[in-house]
């Protein structure tokens, strides 16, 4: 799976003290491209039992895949300063 995205590049971070940084980034947004894979797949099962004329069993079997949440689709790279 491929997912364009723009995102700030970072050209230096500058040190102010032992615990805080201050992040450069280039002044335009750049497009980047992330790659990725799924990696967890679900088991799922799948019978149908007539049990009378009006009655109906089922149950279901097999392998599917999970999805990120709408927020997590687009890929992304973010650094930031300390504060």
């Amino acid at each position: 799976m491929v997912s364009p995205s723009e995102s700030q590049i970072p050209l230096q971070v500058n040190w102010v003290a032992a615990s805080e940084w201050i992040t450069d980034f280039k002044p335009e947004l750049e497009e980047v491209t992330y790659t990725g894979e799924y990696d967890l797949i679900l088991p799922m099962l799948d019978i149908k039992v007539d049990l009378t004329d009006e009655l109906v069993g089922r149950m279901s079997m097999g392998k599917t895949i999970t999805r990120p949440g709408l927020g997590n689709l687009l890929g992304s790279f973010s650094v930031s300063g300390s504060s």
